[in-house]
């Protein structure tokens, strides 16, 4: 299917269809398929991150860490705070031997995700008269005659 998309010259996000193969060729094992999916989002829109953020662990997990620090430094660019980019990012470094830019990836990481769970509502428990019930809780209306 999202081949088909690809290739309509009609489908109005084609980037996203052809990043969206490359997650389930990268699923399914299939690097190769993954990589030219990831490649042709790319050629099709520079700035697509789940495309960027794709090429950039395959480059990783294939030791081609130079390749996979200038997908992060793309992808970091766009979204400065995701928690996975700067974890894969901080990991790059330590490949690559350089232990103060891991450091400071690190640092960043830990800013940003304290960040994230000062963003996130507080809840007291499952008491709490915000949260919203649980799905055992919800019980169908009887149903009522005419």
């Amino acid at each position: 299917w999202f081949d088909r998309a690809v290739a309509d010259p009609t489908y109005p996000t084609p980037a996203n269809a052809a990043a969206n193969a490359g997650d389930c060729a990268a699923k399914a094992g299939l690097a190769a398929r993954a990589e030219a999916s990831w490649r042709l989002a790319l050629a099709t829109q520079p700035t697509h991150v789940q495309a960027l953020a794709g090429m950039a662990a395959l480059e990783a997990g294939r030791g081609r860490h130079l390749e996979a620090r200038a997908f992060l430094e793309r992808w970091l660019e766009l979204n400065p705070n995701d928690l996975a980019a700067l974890r894969l990012a901080a990991q790059v470094e330590d490949a690559l031997g350089d232990n103060e830019a891991a450091a400071r990836y690190r640092m960043r990481l830990q800013a940003a995700s304290s960040a994230t769970q000062r963003a996130l509502p507080r809840h007291d428990g499952p008491a709490d008269r915000h949260d919203p019930p649980s799905p055992r809780r919800l019980r169908r209306a009887p149903a009522r005659g005419p």
